[in-house]
């Protein structure tokens, strides 16, 4: 949006009812966050929270986790925890500085890098030979439910225990994608987020 009154104008017109919730969660205080934060928070951060919250339902049980770590090369070139940051980081790769693809920096990873490799790589091979990503000596990790929401954030090198992940979003965009399930002609994908949304004829 050019500006605060044309973002809020952009918003009335796509969520209706939803604004003042909407605008709470979105402030107009920096423009192209308000952009990019909500389609953030709906591919990666809703749509996993709910995958997380319905396995309750049947019985199984779901970790929830938040990864904030940026590496110092990343951070170079302002890209902090971007999408699939932490791959390398699950299979204990930044020993070897693996580069994503040919484009991608020459880097070498630094104490703190490494220091997150190896525990988040302990946790995932445990879940992989026990079914629970429980690591003698380091934070429990807690299964999400609906009524918890336990989560682990794993930044600066270490793992701490969560609840109640960035609050009032993941509510906004569920009521965001029921409100648009009332339009027989839209489904959610990953272009109808945020201000990428088509107006609605909605009040």
């Amino acid at each position: 949006p050019s500006d605060a009154s044309s973002y809020v104008t952009d918003v009335k017109a796509r969520y209706g009812s939803l604004t003042d919730e909407y605008l709470t969660v979105y402030p107009c205080e920096n423009l192209r966050n308000v952009v990019v934060a909500p389609v953030t928070d709906g591919i990666f951060g809703w749509a996993t929270e709910r995958l997380a919250n319905m396995s309750g339902h049947v019985n199984a049980h779901s970790w929830l986790y938040y990864f904030d770590h940026v590496s110092t090369w990343a951070e170079g070139i302002s890209m902090g925890a971007f999408h699939a940051a932490e791959v390398e980081y699950v299979f204990n790769n930044t020993k070897h500085n693996i580069r994503y693809s040919p484009g991608w920096p020459e880097h070498v990873s630094d104490k703190s890098d490494l220091a997150m490799s190896d525990l988040m790589s302990d946790y995932w091979v445990a879940f992989a030979k026990n079914g629970v990503p429980s690591v003698k000596g380091k934070p429990e990790w807690r299964p999400y439910t609906d009524g918890d929401r336990h989560y682990m954030a794993f930044r600066n090198g270490s793992a701490e225990l969560g609840q109640e992940l960035l609050p009032g979003v993941f509510e906004l965009h569920e009521k965001i994608v029921m409100q648009r399930r009332t339009q027989t002609d839209l489904c959610w994908d990953f272009t109808n987020i945020g201000l990428l949304a088509p107006t609605l004829n909605i009040k």
